[in-house]
């Protein structure tokens, strides 16, 4: 059963929907969709803490899918990317929060 007031707004960069929109495979796609989703809606996903604010989905789908976000009111999903760059990924998801929280310094 869905929690109606405990639901997140998903807000997602430009930079992920480039990513997501790139993923050839229409399953991983929805599935990495339905995580969000689930996510957003109080349900349980694998989930692990990579950084202070950021964690990543992980997707047990070859090539090893990850979606990193935040919530910061919202949910915020910054980057995705796959096991094999997930160090590049990281980095460039936690460039994409700071540059998020930079620009919405009241609401953090």
């Amino acid at each position: 059963k869905i929690d109606k007031e405990n639901l997140l707004k998903v807000i997602v960069t430009d930079e992920f929907t480039e990513w997501l929109n790139g993923i050839k495979d229409i399953e991983a796609k929805a599935t990495i969709n339905l995580k969000i989703r689930t996510l957003a809606c109080g349900g349980s996903v694998d989930v692990k803490a990579v950084r202070e604010k950021l964690f990543e989905i992980r997707i047990f789908k070859k090539p090893g899918y990850r979606v990193y976000y935040s919530i910061i009111d919202d949910l915020i999903v910054f980057y995705g990317g796959i096991k094999k760059s997930q160090t590049r990924d990281i980095n460039k998801a936690i460039k994409l929060m700071k540059k998020w929280e930079a620009g919405n310094a009241g609401r953090v």
